[in-house]
């Protein structure tokens, strides 16, 4: 039942990987690998996987992208890194 679960969770993040890259591509002019933000923002759609209520009215995918951004600007404000224009 837990492998169950598990499996379920990872199959959720491996299918929602694209919102991270997509997020990740609006911080390549910074002086922080793309590979790092990635992992950042990785760590944001777990998050966002974990923080989700079905009863709520947004949907899986704002709702995830949301976390995921969050957690990219967390990463920058707390280094005070800004993105180049």
């Amino acid at each position: 039942m837990q492998s169950e679960k598990v499996q379920e969770k990872s199959a959720l993040i491996e299918n929602h990987l694209h919102l991270v890259v997509n997020a990740a591509k609006k911080y390549n002019n910074t002086r922080v690998s793309v590979e790092d933000i990635i992992s950042i923002g990785t760590i944001g759609l777990i998050v966002g996987e974990n923080s989700y209520d079905n009863s709520e009215k947004t949907e899986l995918t704002s709702h995830l992208s949301f976390c995921i951004e969050n957690e990219i600007s967390k990463y920058f404000r707390m280094r005070k890194i800004k993105k180049a224009n």
